[in-house]
Protein backbone atom coordinates (compact mmCIF):
# COMPACT_ATOMS: atom_id res chain seq x y z
CA UNK A 1 0.00 0.00 0.00
CA UNK A 2 1.27 3.42 -1.13
CA UNK A 3 0.29 5.02 2.51
CA UNK A 4 2.82 2.25 3.91
CA UNK A 5 5.64 3.74 2.01
CA UNK A 6 5.59 7.14 1.56
CA UNK A 7 4.89 10.46 4.24
CA UNK A 8 1.39 11.90 4.70
CA UNK A 9 0.70 14.73 1.41
CA UNK A 10 1.00 18.24 2.29
CA UNK A 11 -2.48 18.80 2.20
CA UNK A 12 -3.01 16.02 4.91
CA UNK A 13 -0.81 17.82 7.26
CA UNK A 14 -1.93 21.10 6.73
CA UNK A 15 -5.28 20.21 7.31
CA UNK A 16 -4.31 18.26 10.47
CA UNK A 17 -2.56 21.42 11.63
CA UNK A 18 -5.58 23.30 10.99
CA UNK A 19 -7.49 20.68 12.78
CA UNK A 20 -5.48 21.08 15.99
CA UNK A 21 -5.77 24.77 15.88
CA UNK A 22 -9.57 25.23 15.61
CA UNK A 23 -9.61 22.42 18.48
CA UNK A 24 -7.35 24.73 20.87
CA UNK A 25 -9.88 27.70 19.84
CA UNK A 26 -13.53 27.56 21.25
CA UNK A 27 -15.27 30.18 18.69
CA UNK A 28 -13.94 28.48 15.91
CA UNK A 29 -14.61 24.86 16.50
CA UNK A 30 -18.10 24.72 14.26
CA UNK A 31 -15.76 24.73 11.32
CA UNK A 32 -14.12 21.79 12.91
CA UNK A 33 -16.56 18.75 10.71
CA UNK A 34 -15.92 20.45 7.34
CA UNK A 35 -11.80 20.81 8.13
CA UNK A 36 -12.66 16.80 9.04
CA UNK A 37 -14.46 16.49 6.78
CA UNK A 38 -12.00 17.56 4.02
CA UNK A 39 -9.15 15.32 5.87
CA UNK A 40 -11.46 11.97 4.90
CA UNK A 41 -11.45 13.30 1.50
CA UNK A 42 -7.54 14.11 0.80
CA UNK A 43 -6.96 10.44 3.29
CA UNK A 44 -8.77 8.91 0.20
CA UNK A 45 -6.97 10.13 -2.62
CA UNK A 46 -4.11 9.61 -1.24
CA UNK A 47 -4.60 5.61 0.42
CA UNK A 48 -4.03 6.65 3.94
CA UNK A 49 -6.46 4.24 5.36
CA UNK A 50 -6.17 5.15 8.70
CA UNK A 51 -6.24 8.55 8.53
CA UNK A 52 -9.35 8.21 6.57
CA UNK A 53 -10.89 5.91 9.30
CA UNK A 54 -9.55 8.30 11.96
CA UNK A 55 -11.38 11.23 10.28
CA UNK A 56 -14.75 9.53 9.44
CA UNK A 57 -14.67 7.84 12.65
CA UNK A 58 -15.08 11.22 14.95
CA UNK A 59 -17.21 12.93 12.23
CA UNK A 60 -19.48 9.85 13.12
CA UNK A 61 -19.38 10.46 17.14
CA UNK A 62 -19.46 14.12 16.35
CA UNK A 63 -22.71 14.11 14.40
CA UNK A 64 -24.11 11.87 16.84
CA UNK A 65 -23.40 13.75 20.11
CA UNK A 66 -24.95 17.15 17.92
CA UNK A 67 -28.01 14.80 17.77
CA UNK A 68 -27.83 15.23 13.97
CA UNK A 69 -28.67 11.47 12.81
CA UNK A 70 -28.96 12.26 8.96
CA UNK A 71 -25.26 13.07 9.08
CA UNK A 72 -24.07 10.75 11.42
CA UNK A 73 -25.73 8.53 9.60
CA UNK A 74 -23.99 9.48 6.27
CA UNK A 75 -21.01 9.53 8.56
CA UNK A 76 -21.28 5.79 9.16
CA UNK A 77 -22.44 4.36 5.63
CA UNK A 78 -18.78 6.46 4.65
CA UNK A 79 -17.24 4.17 7.46
CA UNK A 80 -18.35 1.38 6.07
CA UNK A 81 -16.84 2.52 2.99
CA UNK A 82 -13.90 3.48 4.44
CA UNK A 83 -13.34 0.36 5.93
CA UNK A 84 -14.09 -2.27 2.67
CA UNK A 85 -11.51 -0.47 1.26
CA UNK A 86 -8.76 -0.69 3.52
CA UNK A 87 -9.72 -4.45 3.28
CA UNK A 88 -10.89 -4.43 7.41
CA UNK A 89 -13.73 -7.07 5.96
CA UNK A 90 -14.72 -7.63 9.97
CA UNK A 91 -14.87 -3.83 10.48
CA UNK A 92 -17.13 -3.32 7.29
CA UNK A 93 -19.72 -5.70 8.21
CA UNK A 94 -19.87 -4.05 11.65
CA UNK A 95 -20.36 0.04 10.15
CA UNK A 96 -22.90 -1.28 8.14
CA UNK A 97 -24.92 -3.18 11.01
CA UNK A 98 -24.53 0.11 13.13
CA UNK A 99 -25.75 1.78 10.51
CA UNK A 100 -28.73 -0.08 9.29
CA UNK A 101 -29.38 -0.33 13.10
CA UNK A 102 -29.43 3.46 13.38
CA UNK A 103 -31.41 3.84 9.88
CA UNK A 104 -34.69 1.28 11.27
CA UNK A 105 -34.71 3.30 14.36
CA UNK A 106 -35.30 6.95 11.86
CA UNK A 107 -38.83 7.47 10.52
CA UNK A 108 -37.12 8.43 7.47
CA UNK A 109 -37.90 5.41 4.45
CA UNK A 110 -35.41 6.80 2.49
CA UNK A 111 -32.74 6.58 4.29
CA UNK A 112 -33.34 3.59 5.89
CA UNK A 113 -33.84 2.38 2.19
CA UNK A 114 -30.29 3.65 1.19
CA UNK A 115 -28.49 2.40 4.06
CA UNK A 116 -30.09 -1.02 3.66
CA UNK A 117 -29.21 -1.04 -0.52
CA UNK A 118 -26.16 -0.62 0.57
CA UNK A 119 -25.91 -2.80 3.12
CA UNK A 120 -27.49 -5.91 0.77
CA UNK A 121 -25.15 -4.96 -2.24
CA UNK A 122 -21.82 -5.56 0.28
CA UNK A 123 -23.43 -8.72 1.67
CA UNK A 124 -24.05 -10.01 -1.47
CA UNK A 125 -20.38 -9.41 -2.81
CA UNK A 126 -19.31 -11.45 0.24
CA UNK A 127 -21.30 -14.49 -0.37
CA UNK A 128 -23.63 -13.83 1.62
CA UNK A 129 -26.65 -14.26 -0.76
CA UNK A 130 -29.77 -14.96 2.23
CA UNK A 131 -28.86 -11.75 4.52
CA UNK A 132 -28.27 -9.72 1.38
CA UNK A 133 -31.78 -11.04 0.14
CA UNK A 134 -33.52 -9.60 3.10
CA UNK A 135 -31.59 -6.18 3.46
CA UNK A 136 -32.85 -5.60 -0.11
CA UNK A 137 -36.36 -6.54 0.22
CA UNK A 138 -36.79 -4.40 2.91
CA UNK A 139 -34.64 -1.31 0.99
CA UNK A 140 -36.97 -1.83 -2.00
CA UNK A 141 -39.95 -1.55 0.72
CA UNK A 142 -38.52 1.64 1.82
CA UNK A 143 -37.84 2.97 -1.46
CA UNK A 144 -41.67 2.25 -2.19
CA UNK A 145 -42.52 4.00 0.75
CA UNK A 146 -40.39 7.38 0.15
CA UNK A 147 -41.93 8.18 -3.39
CA UNK A 148 -38.55 8.97 -5.02
CA UNK A 149 -38.19 7.77 -8.65
CA UNK A 150 -34.42 8.24 -8.44
CA UNK A 151 -33.82 6.01 -5.63
CA UNK A 152 -36.85 3.83 -6.31
CA UNK A 153 -34.92 3.18 -9.66
CA UNK A 154 -31.31 3.14 -8.29
CA UNK A 155 -33.07 0.13 -5.45
CA UNK A 156 -34.98 -1.63 -8.33
CA UNK A 157 -32.06 -1.91 -10.27
CA UNK A 158 -29.56 -3.27 -6.66
CA UNK A 159 -32.38 -5.66 -6.48
CA UNK A 160 -32.82 -6.81 -10.38
CA UNK A 161 -29.18 -6.62 -10.66
CA UNK A 162 -28.43 -9.57 -7.22
CA UNK A 163 -31.22 -11.83 -8.48
CA UNK A 164 -29.28 -11.84 -12.31
CA UNK A 165 -26.66 -13.07 -10.37
CA UNK A 166 -28.05 -15.64 -8.17
CA UNK A 167 -29.47 -17.06 -11.75
CA UNK A 168 -33.26 -16.24 -11.10
CA UNK A 169 -33.57 -14.50 -14.21
CA UNK A 170 -37.00 -14.66 -14.59
CA UNK A 171 -37.50 -12.90 -11.10
CA UNK A 172 -34.82 -10.32 -12.47
CA UNK A 173 -36.22 -9.18 -15.94
CA UNK A 174 -39.55 -7.62 -14.58
CA UNK A 175 -37.35 -5.73 -11.58
CA UNK A 176 -35.14 -4.35 -13.87
CA UNK A 177 -37.71 -3.44 -16.68
CA UNK A 178 -39.46 -1.32 -13.77
CA UNK A 179 -36.01 -0.06 -12.90
CA UNK A 180 -35.49 1.40 -16.20
CA UNK A 181 -39.35 3.15 -16.22
CA UNK A 182 -38.18 4.61 -12.63
CA UNK A 183 -34.73 6.26 -13.40
CA UNK A 184 -34.68 9.72 -15.25
CA UNK A 185 -34.22 10.61 -18.51
CA UNK A 186 -30.36 10.82 -18.60
CA UNK A 187 -29.56 8.81 -15.36
CA UNK A 188 -26.01 6.87 -15.20
CA UNK A 189 -27.62 3.83 -13.68
CA UNK A 190 -30.01 3.27 -17.17
CA UNK A 191 -27.05 1.98 -18.78
CA UNK A 192 -26.25 -0.78 -16.30
CA UNK A 193 -29.75 -1.67 -15.74
CA UNK A 194 -30.05 -1.61 -20.03
CA UNK A 195 -26.96 -4.12 -20.20
CA UNK A 196 -28.20 -6.47 -17.64
CA UNK A 197 -31.79 -7.02 -19.76
CA UNK A 198 -29.71 -7.30 -22.51
CA UNK A 199 -27.45 -10.15 -21.32
CA UNK A 200 -30.78 -11.86 -20.04
CA UNK A 201 -32.49 -11.19 -24.12
CA UNK A 202 -29.51 -12.79 -25.14
CA UNK A 203 -29.05 -15.93 -22.64
CA UNK A 204 -25.35 -15.07 -21.99
CA UNK A 205 -23.66 -13.32 -18.98
CA UNK A 206 -23.95 -9.48 -17.78
CA UNK A 207 -20.25 -9.08 -17.22
CA UNK A 208 -19.99 -7.80 -14.09
CA UNK A 209 -17.27 -9.83 -12.82
CA UNK A 210 -15.24 -9.23 -15.96
CA UNK A 211 -12.41 -6.89 -16.26
CA UNK A 212 -14.82 -5.59 -19.87
CA UNK A 213 -17.86 -5.56 -17.78
CA UNK A 214 -19.97 -2.48 -17.26
CA UNK A 215 -17.40 0.08 -15.37
CA UNK A 216 -14.69 -0.40 -17.76
CA UNK A 217 -17.45 -0.26 -20.64
CA UNK A 218 -18.19 3.24 -19.01
CA UNK A 219 -15.03 4.59 -18.53
CA UNK A 220 -14.04 4.27 -22.19
CA UNK A 221 -17.27 5.40 -23.19
CA UNK A 222 -15.96 8.39 -21.23
CA UNK A 223 -12.14 8.41 -22.56
CA UNK A 224 -12.50 7.36 -25.95
CA UNK A 225 -14.14 10.82 -27.71
CA UNK A 226 -11.27 12.59 -26.29
CA UNK A 227 -8.65 11.12 -27.69
CA UNK A 228 -7.15 10.79 -31.72
CA UNK A 229 -8.82 8.56 -33.75
CA UNK A 230 -7.85 5.02 -33.64
CA UNK A 231 -5.10 5.39 -30.57
CA UNK A 232 -7.24 3.72 -27.71
CA UNK A 233 -7.82 0.15 -28.28
CA UNK A 234 -9.28 -1.34 -25.26
CA UNK A 235 -9.70 -0.44 -21.25
CA UNK A 236 -10.06 -3.16 -18.47
CA UNK A 237 -10.64 -2.89 -14.75
CA UNK A 238 -9.76 -5.50 -12.57
CA UNK A 239 -13.53 -5.78 -10.44
CA UNK A 240 -12.04 -7.19 -7.67
CA UNK A 241 -9.99 -3.56 -7.16
CA UNK A 242 -11.90 -1.33 -9.13
CA UNK A 243 -10.38 1.74 -10.28
CA UNK A 244 -7.19 1.46 -8.81
CA UNK A 245 -6.69 -1.37 -11.22
CA UNK A 246 -6.54 0.50 -14.82
CA UNK A 247 -5.15 -1.24 -17.85
CA UNK A 248 -5.22 0.50 -21.04
CA UNK A 249 -4.70 -0.76 -24.30
CA UNK A 250 -3.53 1.20 -26.82
CA UNK A 251 -4.02 0.65 -30.84
CA UNK A 252 -0.22 2.18 -31.30
CA UNK A 253 2.26 4.00 -29.89
CA UNK A 254 1.57 7.46 -28.57
CA UNK A 255 3.19 10.67 -29.21
CA UNK A 256 4.28 12.32 -26.00
CA UNK A 257 1.14 14.94 -26.74
CA UNK A 258 -0.85 12.14 -27.00
CA UNK A 259 0.54 10.19 -23.55
CA UNK A 260 -0.24 13.39 -21.51
CA UNK A 261 -3.66 14.07 -23.25
CA UNK A 262 -4.65 10.22 -22.28
CA UNK A 263 -3.71 10.69 -18.64
CA UNK A 264 -6.07 13.96 -18.37
CA UNK A 265 -8.58 11.77 -19.84
CA UNK A 266 -8.40 9.25 -17.34
CA UNK A 267 -8.29 11.30 -14.81
CA UNK A 268 -11.04 13.77 -15.90
CA UNK A 269 -13.05 10.13 -16.68
CA UNK A 270 -12.39 8.13 -13.34
CA UNK A 271 -12.97 11.65 -11.85
CA UNK A 272 -16.81 11.51 -12.67
CA UNK A 273 -17.75 8.10 -12.64
CA UNK A 274 -16.95 8.46 -8.91
CA UNK A 275 -19.14 11.40 -8.81
CA UNK A 276 -21.55 9.35 -10.23
CA UNK A 277 -21.01 6.35 -7.86
CA UNK A 278 -21.37 8.40 -5.07
CA UNK A 279 -24.63 10.49 -6.33
CA UNK A 280 -25.70 7.16 -6.38
CA UNK A 281 -24.74 6.06 -2.80
CA UNK A 282 -26.53 8.99 -1.87
CA UNK A 283 -29.61 8.60 -4.16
Amino acid sequence: DRAERDPPPPTLLALQELRERLEDEETLRPMLPQVVAAKAEVARRARDHQARLEAIGWLAGHFEQAGEVQEALRARLGLALACDEAGDASGTEQAYRDAVGRAEALGDAAARALVLRNAGLYFARRGRPAEAERLLVEALENAEQAGDKAQLGVTLLARGIFLQHQKRGDEARPVLERALESLPAGYPDTAFARGHLEALERGGPCGCGEQSGPLAKALEDLVRPKLPEGLLASIRIDPSAGFGSIEVGLAREPSAEERELLGKALDQAVGELRARLRRQEKA
